[in-house]
C-alpha cells in the first residue's frame, strides 16, 4: 500500500525574510531542521532544493527517530527511510502505521 511522506519544518520561522534582529528565527534558521511524517510506508518526496525522501516497507509500529545528516538511511518503526541531499539537517522521522 502506499503511503504517504510529509517533510516539515522544526521550528516555525518568525519571518521568512531574511532576520538580523536578536531572537527573530528567520526561513535560512528554520531550515536546519525537519520533522517529517511518514504513514503507513512506501511513500516519496522532494523538496525545491532537491532533498529526496524515500519511505521503503511497511510500517509495523509508531516510532520516532533524530539524526543529523545531509544524506543517509534511518531505520524507524520498521522500515527504511532514505535522505539524499547537500545540506546537513537535523531529521526527526516520525512514522505511524
Amino acid at each position: 500500500p502506499a503511503g504517504a511522506v510529509i517533510p516539515t519544518l522544526t521550528n516555525v520561522p518568525d519571518t521568512l525574510a531574511p532576520a538580523t534582529a536578536e531572537g527573530v528565527t528567520d526561513l535560512e534558521d528554520a531550515d536546519e531542521a525537519r520533522t517529517i511524517f511518514v504513514f503507513g510506508g512506501d511513500g516519496r518526496f522532494i523538496e525545491a532544493d532537491g532533498t529526496r525522501y524515500i519511505a521503503e516497507g511497511t510500517a509495523s509500529r509508531a516510532d520516532s527517530v533524530t539524526q543529523t545528516l545531509a544524506d543517509g538511511v534511518i531505520a524507524v518503526g520498521g522500515l527504511s527511510f532514505d535522505i539524499s541531499g547537500d545540506t546537513e539537517r537535523t531529521y526527526t522521522v516520525i512514522v505511524y502505521p
